[in-house]
């Protein structure tokens, strides 16, 4: 019923990671109809798959396994649209947030496969193909024993998080290096709330800097660089390594970090040529 297809294996794994996901889906699900029905008095709730379509309360609950990567396939159909919008076709999808990067190739259309892993499980039924790395806003730099600078795959999370959430965390981060070099505000509250500390990222990439024996801008400077090649070999590796070539895709970012760094990627990519032409409709899908 879950997955009627051959591989025992893989049906049995299926199986099973949707009966143990089951119960917490339907009763998050529940919840969240009877608010979003009592909000929009009689509004209708449709649940995204994960393979960007979408479909009722009922079957979500029944088969969440087909959920999974719901999220980033949301934003791969947006993606999509926003840069249809733009007269773009051939997108290199770019999604950074907290923990990971996950990025994809669309050439017309969203790429499907039903051999993916999810914590290393295979999960057989039908997703959006993409490729995911351990880099995020939240990913931690450090020296590994050589002495060599580190980024990830180790994350903040969301708590403690950066040290400049100010919610417990004193690691340095990739959105900390951020802060110290200007490219997010901490003179604005993000999101119109949250307040952002620059005291407390310059003082957790400090020790980074203090360990290498190089100034504070070097070492949050050297920490986007590293995390920034991380992501451009994931890209080359869903464009160059598949026969594609970047110049020929426009590179679209999102996420919670994406924007922060699709510019540079793009510049990697040789993938700001499209965006470039289209500056003259007054689109740029890279930012």
């Amino acid at each position: 019923d879950v997955l009627p297809e051959y591989g025992e294996f893989e049906r049995g794994m299926t199986t099973t990671l949707n009966a143990m996901v089951g119960p917490l889906m339907q009763g998050y699900l529940a919840r969240l109809e009877q608010g979003v029905v009592s909000a929009s008095q009689g509004g209708f709730l449709a649940v995204m798959q994960s393979t960007g379509g979408t479909t009722s309360i009922e079957q979500a609950g029944r088969y969440p396994v087909n959920l999974l990567l719901s999220g980033p396939a949301g934003g791969l159909t947006g993606a999509q649209h926003v840069a249809a919008l733009a007269s773009m076709q051939r997108l290199l999808s770019f999604d950074m947030g907290g923990t990971s990067t996950d990025v994809s190739i669309i050439d017309d259309e969203i790429g499907f496969t039903s051999s993916a892993k999810i914590g290393g499980h295979p999960v057989a039924v039908p997703m959006v193909d993409m490729h995911t790395i351990g880099a995020g806003g939240g990913s931690i730099a450090r020296l590994d024993e050589g002495g060599m600078l580190q980024v990830g795959p180790e994350s903040a999370g969301a708590v403690p998080g950066p040290a400049c959430y100010m919610k417990g965390g004193e690691e340095p981060t990739v959105c900390d290096a951020n802060v110290v070099l200007g490219y997010l505000p901490s003179d604005v509250q993000l999101g119109g709330k949250m307040e952002i500390n620059r005291d407390a990222s310059v003082a957790a990439v400090q020790k980074v800097a203090d360990a290498m024996g190089i100034d504070l801008m070097e070492a949050a400077e050297g920490i986007i660089k590293i995390v920034n090649e991380s992501m451009f070999g994931a890209l080359r590796l869903v464009s160059v390594e598949q026969g594609y070539d970047p110049r020929d895709f426009a590179l679209v970012g999102f996420g919670g970090a994406g924007p922060l760094h699709a510019n540079a990627l793009g510049r990697l990519m040789n993938s700001e040529r499209l965006c470039r032409a289209d500056e003259s409709r007054g689109t740029t899908v890279t930012a």
